[in-house]
C-alpha cells in the first residue's frame, strides 16, 4: 500500500479540512445540543454520497462499505464543545457566547469528515465496512456509553480514535500500548450531622468537622492504601457546609474524583474512600454516603492493534515522527467505552508548534488553539489505518 499517496491526498484536501474545522470552531455546541454540528456533518457526508444516520441523539454514524464481506472497523471523533468563553482573537473565534472548542473536538470532527472522503474514494481497495462515528457528549461523559451500546459499534472487530495534543509537536503521532488515560469516577460525599448553637456543641453533630477530617484523610489513599506501582488519584475539589457563623453545620457535602489506570486500583481506591467516609461520620455520630456519577473506565490501548498503528504511522510520516512511549495522563476520555466494545487504539496527534505559543496552550483553556497542519496528519492517519486494517488480502 502506498501510504504517501494517502498523505498527499490529505494535503490536497487541506483547504477543505481547514475551512471545515474553522466552521466547527466558530459554531461550537455543548454536549446534548450538537444540532447544527450534526446537520453540517450530515450535509458534508451526503454531498459525497456517504450513507449516514443519527447515533446517541445528536451524533452521526456513517457507513462506507468496500467490495465484499470483511472486517468491521469503527473510526471515532468527538464533536461537542465546552462552556468556556473564548479569548482568542482569530477570524474563526467562537460566535456562540460562553461556548468554545477548547479541547480540539473541532479538529477531530473535521479530520474524520476529510477521512470519510478519502476512504470513500478507495472503496475498491478494501472489503468489509468502515463505520465513522461522530460522537456527541464526550465532555459530560454520556456519549461514549451510548455509542458503544449501538449494535454497529458492538459488532466491530476494532475501534480507532485520535485526540490532538498541544504538548506534542505538530507532525508527530503517539501510539502507545496499554493504559494511556485514567478511569474517571466523579463522586459526591453527602454528610448528615445535627444542628445546634455553636455554644452548645454537645447537642449537635458537626457535619463541617466530619467533612474536614474526610478532606485530609483521603490523602492516605494515595499514600498507603493502593499499589504504589499502579498510581491512583483521589481528589476533592469542592466542599460545602454550614449556614451561619454560630450554628454547627447540620449537613455538608464534598465533590471530587477517583482516577486510576487499572480496574483493580480503581475499585480498591473507591473502597478505601467509602471506608474513610463511613467510619469518620460514625466516629462523630453522623452519617454519610458516597454517590458516584459519570464513571468511565481507563483508556487502554490493545497492544497488537497499537503496534499496527505504529507501523502505519511510520510509513505515513516516517519513523522519527512516531512516539511509542508517553507519560500517562490522569485526564479521562470516554473513548474507553468503545474499547469495551472491541479492542482498539487511541492515538495522539501533535498540534503544538513551539514557535507559536497559542498552539501550546493546554486544553480546556480560553486561549486554546491548534496548529491546523495537524488536520492533514489526523485525516491521513484515520484513512491509512482503515485501509491497512480493511485492505484486501
Amino acid at each position: 500500500m502506498n501510504y504517501k499517496d494517502i498523505f498527499s491526498q490529505a494535503e490536497s484536501l487541506s483547504d477543505y479540512t481547514v475551512s471545515l474545522r474553522r466552521h466547527f470552531h466558530a459554531h461550537p455546541e455543548l454536549s446534548r445540543a450538537e444540532f447544527a454540528t450534526r446537520s453540517k456533518i450530515i450535509e458534508e457526508l451526503t454531498r459525497f454520497g456517504i450513507d449516514c444516520a443519527p447515533i446517541a441523539g445528536t451524533g452521526v454514524i456513517a457507513a462506507i462499505r468496500g467490495e465484499g464481506e470483511g472486517r468491521r472497523l469503527v473510526l471515532r471523533a468527538d464533536i461537542d464543545a465546552l462552556p468556556i468563553t473564548e479569548e482568542n482573537t482569530v477570524p474563526y473565534k467562537s460566535r456562540n457566547d460562553g461556548v468554545m472548542h477548547a479541547c480540539g473536538h473541532d479538529m477531530h470532527a473535521a479530520s474524520l469528515v476529510a477521512a470519510a472522503r478519502m476512504i470513500n474514494s478507495r472503496r475498491d481497495g478494501f472489503s468489509g465496512t468502515a463505520y465513522l462515528v461522530f460522537q456527541p457528549g464526550e465532555e459530560d461523559g454520556y456519549g461514549g456509553v451510548l455509542c458503544a451500546a449501538d449494535e454497529r459499534v458492538r459488532g466491530a472487530d476494532r475501534v480507532f480514535g485520535i485526540h490532538v495534543a498541544p504538548d506534542l509537536e505538530v507532525g508527530r503521532i503517539a501510539a502507545v500500548p496499554g493504559a494511556i488515560m485514567a478511569s474517571v469516577d466523579m463522586y459526591r460525599i453527602e454528610i448528615e450531622g445535627r444542628q445546634s448553637h455553636i455554644s452548645r456543641p454537645h447537642l449537635g453533630v458537626d457535619a463541617a468537622l466530619i467533612a474536614a477530617e474526610i478532606l485530609t484523610s483521603v490523602k492516605a489513599i494515595q499514600a498507603g492504601m493502593t499499589n504504589p506501582w499502579d498510581a491512583v488519584l483521589v481528589g476533592i475539589g469542592s466542599i460545602h457546609a454550614g449556614t451561619s457563623y454560630n450554628i454547627l453545620a447540620g449537613s455538608a457535602y464534598l465533590e471530587g474524583t477517583v482516577r486510576a489506570f487499572s480496574e483493580e486500583s480503581r475499585e480498591r481506591a473507591k473502597r478505601a474512600l467509602e471506608n474513610i467516609v463511613y467510619l469518620t461520620a460514625e466516629k462523630y455520630g453522623g452519617s454519610a454516603r458516597v454517590v458516584y456519577d459519570g464513571p468511565s473506565p481507563a483508556v487502554v490501548n490493545d497492544r497488537e492493534f497499537t503496534e499496527r498503528v505504529q507501523r502505519v504511522a511510520s510509513e505515513l510520516l516516517g519513523d522519527d515522527k512516531v512516539v511509542t512511549e508517553r507519560e500517562k495522563s490522569y485526564g479521562g476520555d470516554d473513548f474507553s467505552f468503545f474499547q469495551t466494545a472491541a479492542p482498539g487504539t487511541y492515538a495522539i496527534v501533535g498540534s503544538g508548534d513551539p514557535g507559536n505559543p497559542a498552539t501550546c496552550v493546554p486544553v480546556h483553556n480560553s486561549h486554546f488553539d491548534a496548529d491546523e497542519r495537524a488536520l492533514t496528519a489526523a485525516s491521513a492517519l484515520y484513512t491509512a489505518v482503515a485501509m491497512d486494517y480493511l485492505g484486501k488480502k
